[in-house]
């Protein structure tokens, strides 16, 4: 973002819920997996269960779109939303060096409504 609020660049992606739905949208024999099987499938390489499989692959695309983000730019990487904390295992099982910050966005607000301590 610019200090402007204007997008500066970069890409795009949907999250792990998005894709999940999408896939089961999008192809008649799949169902959209049960958020309450996430933990079971989060070790499992190559699952043999469908709903656990679309799991693991989508978690692997996101996983390797932020590793080839950090080839083309080694700027400082901050993980927060909703898929950070399984990201965030998955990132630091690679060796890549990361930021989390689970409250980032209402850290931010807090700090804009904030009266400065110079005023």
């Amino acid at each position: 973002m610019t200090a402007g609020g204007e997008f500066n660049g970069g890409w795009l992606a949907a999250g792990l819920r998005l894709q999940l739905q999408a896939m089961a949208a999008g192809t008649q024999a799949l169902t959209d997996p049960d958020d309450q099987r996430q933990e079971s499938c989060d070790d499992v390489s190559f699952p043999r269960d469908s709903c656990e499989a679309m799991r693991r692959g989508v978690i692997e695309s996101l996983v390797g779109l932020i590793l080839r983000a950090q080839e083309l730019d080694s700027s400082p990487l901050w993980l927060c939303g909703g898929d950070a904390p399984l990201l965030v295992r998955e990132l630091q099982t690679q060796g890549l060096e990361l930021n989390y910050a689970p409250d980032l966005v209402m850290q931010s607000l807090v700090t804009l409504v904030s009266p400065a301590p110079d005023r």
